[in-house]
């Protein structure tokens, strides 16, 4: 694995651990909620499911050295569309 492969697959678990930290957090007089993008995509915007989606299939292709090694370019096309969308729908939210 080189090391853009490397860090695209880095990159890709990193997002998929933020996907389930906090977004975001209200306080106000001692009350505290937070919403995760899990909290979000469960109950307002089924778009963000393809977040996980995505960052899990970047997981899998980038793992498998028989799958990126037979065919770089579905791992680089799954990286693009995967890192695009994610971006995107993270920044709309």
């Amino acid at each position: 694995m080189n090391n853009a492969q490397r860090a695209v697959v880095s990159l890709a678990a990193f997002v998929l651990t933020c996907f389930f930290l906090p977004w975001l957090q209200l306080s106000c007089v001692g009350m505290k909620d937070s919403l995760s993008g899990y909290d979000l995509a469960r109950e307002q915007d089924k778009f963000l499911w393809f977040v996980p989606v995505f960052m899990v299939a970047i997981l899998v292709l980038g793992l498998t050295p028989p799958l990126w090694k037979k065919m770089p370019a579905l791992f680089a096309l799954a990286s693009m569309v995967g890192g695009g969308i994610g971006a995107y729908l993270m920044y709309y939210e």
